[in-house]
């Protein structure tokens, strides 16, 4: 359901609930919106439009004399097409530019920190939510295996995979071992090695039909198609071509040495 399925007076009526409730936090009658509301109705026709948004679900009420407040959906109508748009002003972009050039590598690093902007820009607290695993729904399963693919064909685990004699899917990865302070740069070359990031590197193939999937996790190894994507071709080869994996000491023909992370 969009805004513009709705009336030009329902909308006014819903823009009205919602500004009402946020600013007092109390259930709005029809009486207080016949004075407030910006259109000229009577309690009367309010009433009939509150009684049309509560049967379409953009409102409730606590009990059976309380006044209206609004739903999940309906505070997503009123987000979506009734509050209107404010543009960031040039200031309020280099705010969140800023915070977003740094380096962030956890998720809960985002979360906080994309709070503590919504409330340096609002003046008001800042909360943000990620869906929990009931509320997601994968409608796009064969885009995130086409970027797998993509991954071992022309991406980070191209190298690895490089003349496989069947189509593959992976992404490369890090695990992180120790926690870094907020706006602290990752670098491992000022760390003990216990404390570098683990190598990760996950696969499946032949993606027409998958027969075998696998996590690599080399520890401290720091960028994962350098040192874990290379385990995960030989497991793949041995499992679905019978191939032997080298001796330790001889490199596999046409081997390259390389220790660009920036891949």
């Amino acid at each position: 359901m969009e805004s513009t399925d709705l009336t030009f007076r329902s909308q006014e009526i819903l823009r009205a609930v919602v500004n009402l409730f946020v600013e007092t936090g109390e259930p709005v009658g029809s009486r207080t919106l016949s004075k407030r509301a910006p259109i000229a109705c009577s309690p009367a026709t309010i009433r009939n439009i509150l009684s049309d948004l509560a049967e379409a679900g953009l409102l409730t009420k606590p009990h059976v004399s309380a006044g209206r407040m609004p739903t999940d959906l309906g505070y997503r109508i009123y987000v979506n097409g009734l509050m209107g748009r404010h543009e960031p002003t040039a200031e309020e972009r280099l705010t969140i530019e800023a915070g977003y050039s740094r380096e962030i590598r956890q998720v809960e690093q985002i979360l906080a920190h994309a709070s503590r902007v919504l409330s340096e820009l609002t003046n008001q607290a800042g909360l943000v939510l990620l869906p929990g695993g009931g509320q997601l729904e994968f409608q796009h399963i064969e885009f995130i295996r086409n970027a797998m693919v993509g991954v071992n064909k022309e991406g980070t685990g191209a190298r690895a995979f490089a003349g496989a004699g069947y189509t593959s899917a992976g992404k490369t990865g890090t695990a992180q071992v120790i926690a870094l302070k907020q706006n602290e740069k990752y670098d491992a070359s000022r760390l003990q090695e216990r404390h570098r990031d683990h190598a990760l590197f996950i696969a499946f193939a032949p993606v027409e039909s998958p027969k075998i999937a696998l996590a690599v996790l080399v520890e401290n190894a720091g960028f994962g198609a350098r040192a874990a994507a290379p385990i995960a071709r030989q497991v793949l080869d041995y499992y679905l071509l019978g191939k032997r994996v080298p001796p330790a000491d001889k490199a596999p023909a046409g081997a390259v040495e390389d220790d660009d992370e920036s891949d």
